[in-house]
């Protein structure tokens, strides 16, 4: 009787775990964009997952004595955490990174994987490396730095068991997301002020909460809420993790509310009726849903956004932001890369050109160039006309191409002020604002950098009269700023004539001393 009873735990434990793996493999088929097209299916997902963990919970040392791993256990949780990893990177909900977080957290405290090699099980030492990377990338998301030090040793430890046991193929491409993983964390350190020997960084959140000063902006006019974002991004060697660059990583968090009842996430031994992904109201607002797009084709740039604008609510605003590289000699592609994914490692041996010094479309390059040509790679400033009959945020990181693109897109006068005030009541939107108004004028009242206009950012239209850079309150604000960091004599103050450019040796010889 007991052997019967053996058999059916396991018979039923191994029919939820096949159809969980079924469930988990049809979500990578589903598109990136289109709510409706994806929600049941993460709905259904969710369910199922919930079953078999609480089932592997309640029936666990019965399980174990049938032969149950534990790097299965590991396995089944570290499916969980992409499974809230996913649905997170699809709804902007905090607090699903924050499930992610705790199921691999747990996996990786109690050691559900051995970290070591067995012959007899090679594919478990696979499956710990894809582990220690997503662990990673979720401890990036949340600014868990060390932890993701901690865990890259781990990682590069594992690399260095799969290179010295297998003679696989792979083993350089391990080797290289190691270096990837290292560049970005390097990368993403906070800035240090030369010559202080002591680092002061500042423990900020890109995250937006509910009681910064940003948010609780009394805005009574009405105004678009930001509801939908689109990030394409890709660059020829730009530090990334995986397909997460940095500037995405960063605008990710710009976009992003930080709910403080995501603290109490729920354990990974929770029940199934637990999971978060049923819970009421959060704490703070709903974040904009963003589609996160690395290195995508023009075509499947201009579907996703027609499906996003076409599904925007009246009241909204979609954001765009695009990052790539507007130099036709910059957006140089190894031959390699054309129509081969494994050539994306961040590292080139080439850069030849594909076009001439002065040649090539006055576009984006979002993607290397395919075998059947290189339109697909290029996106123009009238591909998103069509899209600018709804409110469209357009936020660009290109060198030499935003002007050209935002005269062409704000060739109408569709009312500069109204615009503008209308996305400042967002709070989310009101931040990218303020920060944009932030960065040009720190840049144009530099005494280093005030008449190097390019570069400073632009927008358009353009913003009022009262966000001039010349206006005394900016200028006032920014020496505020930069007196209590110690470098106030490195700014422009209100009032002062910028036809001379000073060096900023200049301008702490000329300033007594003792002075902010």
């Amino acid at each position: 009787m007991a052997d019967e009873d053996e058999r059916r735990v396991w018979r039923e434990y191994e029919d939820l775990l096949e159809r969980s793996r079924l469930q988990f493999a049809q979500l990578r088929e589903l598109p990136v964009y289109g709510r409706k097209l994806w929600e049941r299916q993460y709905h259904d997902a969710f369910q199922l997952f919930a079953a078999l963990w609480s089932y592997l919970q309640g029936n666990r040392a019965a399980l174990m004595e049938g032969g149950l791993k534990r790097w299965e256990i590991g396995d089944v949780a570290s499916r969980i955490a992409q499974l809230y990893y996913n649905f997170y990177l699809r709804t902007s909900g905090f607090s699903y990174l924050i499930e992610a977080y705790q199921f691999y957290d747990a996996t990786h405290s109690r050691k559900y994987f051995p970290q070591a090699f067995d012959p007899n099980e090679e594919h478990v030492l696979l499956k710990e490396m894809r582990f220690r990377v997503r662990h990673i990338v979720v401890c990036l998301l949340l600014q868990k730095r060390d932890e993701a030090r901690e865990l890259l040793v781990v990682l590069a430890e594992l690399v260095e068991l799969y290179a010295a046991n297998l003679q696989a193929a792979d083993v350089r491409e391990w080797q290289l997301v190691c270096e990837e993983v290292g560049r970005f964390i390097a990368a993403d350190e906070p800035a240090n002020r030369p010559g202080t020997p002591q680092r002061v960084a500042a423990a900020l959140s890109l995250r937006c909460t509910p009681a910064s000063p940003c948010a609780s902006i009394p805005f009574t006019a009405p105004f678009l809420r930001l509801q939908d974002a689109v990030l394409a991004c890709y660059y020829l060697g730009q530090v990334k993790v995986a397909e997460m660059p940095l500037d995405t990583c960063r605008m990710m968090q710009a976009l992003e509310w930080e709910d403080p009842a995501a603290s109490g996430a729920v354990s990974p031994d929770a029940g199934a009726g637990e999971w978060r992904h049923e819970a009421g109201a959060a704490a703070a607002p709903e974040s904009p849903a963003k589609c996160v797009l690395y290195r995508p084709s023009a075509s499947h740039l201009l579907a996703v956004l027609a499906t996003a604008a076409e599904a925007l609510p009246p009241g909204s605003a979609l954001l765009v932001y695009l990052s790539a590289s507007g130099d036709p000699a910059r957006a140089a592609w190894p031959r390699e890369a054309l129509g081969n994914d494994a050539a994306d490692s961040g590292v080139s041996a080439s850069t030849q050109s594909h076009f001439g010094e002065d040649e090539g479309p006055p576009g984006l390059c979002l993607s290397p160039p395919s075998s059947s040509g290189q339109g697909e790679s290029w996106l123009y400033p009238e591909d998103l006309l069509p899209f600018t009959r709804r409110p469209l945020l357009l936020v660009e990181t290109v060198e030499g191409v935003l002007a050209g693109w935002g005269e062409r897109l704000a060739a109408e006068d569709w009312g500069a002020g109204a615009a503008w005030g209308a996305l400042f009541g967002d709070a989310l939107s009101r931040r990218l604002i303020l920060r944009f108004l932030l960065c040009r004028a720190v840049l144009a009242l530099h005494t280093s950098f005030s008449r190097a206009t390019e570069l400073q950012p632009t927008c358009f239209p353009s913003l009022p009269e009262a966000a001039s850079t010349k206006a005394d309150h900016i200028a006032e604000g920014v020496q505020r700023i930069a007196s209590l960091l110690g470098a106030g004599r490195c700014f422009f103050g209100p009032g002062c004539v910028r036809s001379e450019s000073f060096s900023e040796r200049e301008m702490w010889e000329a300033e007594p001393a003792g002075s902010a």
